[in-house]
């Protein structure tokens, strides 16, 4: 289960990636229909994530879901306003403040992969160095 939620928490993030890449150059209908994407991915593979950590870790992440779920409507009113922004100006201050939504969302994503129960890479490694500092005291005592 825990690389299911790796797997579907690097997807998301990459998308996330993806976006603050095509902002540069995308049309505002071609972001709006990016940041659609997006949020459907998040409805449809990161929210059901919650079911599957330990109940300890749950609060946390529904608390980091409801704070991506607001920065993805906010993101898609920013799209709106991208598109209805006449002056350049406007427009590029819409692009840096998608960009800059983009960067909280993707922090988010850093939040939620830090939750997660590591595998074993991370057992091993604890179990190994308290072996090692318990067995290293009698070797250095002989």
């Amino acid at each position: 289960m825990a690389s299911a939620f790796d797997s579907s928490y690097r997807q998301f993030q990459q998308r996330l990636q993806q976006l603050q890449i095509q902002v540069v150059d995308a049309s505002p209908h071609e972001l709006r229909v990016a940041i659609a994407e997006i949020q459907q991915m998040f409805q449809l593979q990161i929210v059901p994530l919650a079911e599957t950590i330990e109940a300890s870790l749950s609060t946390q992440l529904q608390s980091i879901h409801t704070e991506i779920n607001k920065q993805l409507r906010l993101l898609e009113t920013d799209g709106v306003f991208l598109q209805a922004a006449r002056q350049p100006t406007t427009a590029q201050q819409r692009k840096q403040q998608i960009n800059h939504r983009l960067d909280l969302l993707l922090q988010y994503c850093a939040a939620s992969l830090a939750l997660q129960p590591q595998p074993d890479v991370f057992s091993d490694a604890s179990a190994s160095t308290p072996e090692s500092s318990t067995k290293a005291p009698p070797t250095e005592s002989n």
